[in-house]
């Protein structure tokens, strides 16, 4: 199977930046422990609402495993984090799969790296 590489976009509500940063902070090592993750990082956009993850998965398949796993919730539009609570597009921001590539990847600008255990 083929190395998936994903790019995903949050922009948190006005107002709601911190808490949404914990919130996306708070999963990044959970994800990392996961099957198949290879990479996952988390950076905030210097403009300060705007958060960017750049993932690369050994499969498609782990990909699709991440996106039904309880950490997946916490980032998504619509979806829920570990303990039920909504988090994404409904309350604290909006975004969703900036791509989805198998291949080479593509890189953050103008970021601050979160979290990355760098």
């Amino acid at each position: 199977m083929a190395t998936t590489y994903v790019s995903a976009v949050v922009r948190a509500k006005d107002g709601k930046e911190s808490e949404l940063e914990r919130a996306l902070a708070g999963v990044v090592d959970e994800v990392r422990a996961e099957s198949g993750c290879i990479r996952y990082n988390l950076h905030r956009s210097e403009y300060g609402n705007v958060f960017f993850f750049y993932e690369i998965w050994e499969s498609p398949a782990h990909l699709a495993a991440h996106a039904k796993s309880a950490a997946h919730g916490g980032h998504a539009p619509g979806h829920r984090r570990p303990g039920g609570r909504p988090l994404g597009g409904q309350h604290l921001g909006s975004g969703g799969c900036g791509g989805v590539e198998n291949g080479n990847g593509g890189h953050a600008t103008d970021s601050q790296p979160i979290n990355n255990g760098l």
